[in-house]
């Protein structure tokens, strides 16, 4: 398994591994976008989120080309994403907006889980090595803008 922690520090995200080392900075740059930056400075991905949509829809782009669409597809009632695109065919499923399944059909393949931490959420992200991929904390960024408001409020 694959253990990371993605916690919000500002307008950015920064994703801690398991010995605590940096490995990702998520931040908004210009015009809407949003850089997946890995340690050594290179931006490997961007998303845009579609602010008109009912529910949020977010788009990663590799460059220039989408990779990949993360669609809510439900806000309430069992909470949760759907992502499909040339590299990803995957649901976030949730029962609780606190614990999500990541599911690759029928099988699980990993965990987002929230946790307050001074009055901040961080997540934890576990997930099997097999399916693990630079976009992957990008869920834990999908999850907080769609569901971090409902879940503090």
């Amino acid at each position: 398994m694959v253990d990371l922690n993605v916690i919000p520090k500002g307008n950015k995200f920064v994703v801690l591994d398991q010995k605590e080392r940096m490995i990702y900075n998520i931040k908004a740059g210009m015009g809407g976008k949003t850089h997946l930056i890995n340690s050594g400075g290179y931006k490997l991905f961007y998303f845009t989120c579609d602010k008109k949509a009912k529910k949020p829809v977010f788009t990663v782009y590799n460059d220039d080309k989408v990779m990949f669409t993360a669609e809510c597809t439900s806000l309430f009632l069992e909470p949760g994403l759907s992502i499909r695109g040339e590299k990803a065919n995957l649901d976030v499923v949730s029962h609780d907006r606190q614990e999500f399944k990541i599911m690759n059909g029928e099988n699980q393949i990993g965990t987002v889980t929230s946790q307050e931490e001074k009055k901040e959420t961080k997540y934890l992200i576990e997930i099997d090595e097999n399916y693990f991929d630079d976009y992957i904390p990008l869920i834990a960024v999908f999850i907080d803008m769609s569901f971090g408001k409902i879940n503090k409020g």
